[in-house]
């Protein structure tokens, strides 16, 4: 096919690729990866000027979300996913996901988003022990 018509894209590393990009937004694949295996998650994240939208596709995926208010990220809340449903993280909840072995995820975002406009807070040994818990 030609690119110029349509574009067609697929990624199967581990950890989180951008596949399409336009104007201002992005298309990105993620699965699985070292850095965000339970025994060795350190942080959560939050985006502070856009909503981050994600889709399973296979494989199963728990978004852990932030509780809290502001800069706290308080208690943590596990929210597996359902393949095919879209969940929109709204700007700046503190996230980040775990994932089993076979995890696909479609991440839709602003293609500006990044290091400069996100934030980044470690976990407590107690958050970390509650993630691996869970993920057992």
């Amino acid at each position: 096919m030609d690119d110029a018509k349509v574009q067609i894209r697929e990624y199967s590393g581990p950890g989180y690729q951008p596949v399409v990009t336009y104007a201002t937004w992005r298309v990105a694949i993620m699965h699985n990866a070292d850095e965000i295996e339970p025994e060795r998650l350190q942080q959560v994240e939050r985006h502070l000027e856009t909503d981050e939208v994600f889709v399973l596709l296979g494989g199963k995926c728990v978004l852990i979300i932030g509780m809290g208010e502001g800069t706290s990220v308080g208690q943590l809340e596990a929210l597996p996913m359902e393949p095919q449903k879209v969940y929109n993280i709204r700007r700046g909840v503190w996230h980040t996901t775990i994932m089993s072995g076979d995890a696909s995820v479609l991440i839709i975002e602003n293609a500006d988003t990044a290091a400069v406009n996100s934030e980044f807070a470690p976990l407590s040994a107690q958050q970390r022990r509650w993630i691996q818990s869970i993920s057992a």
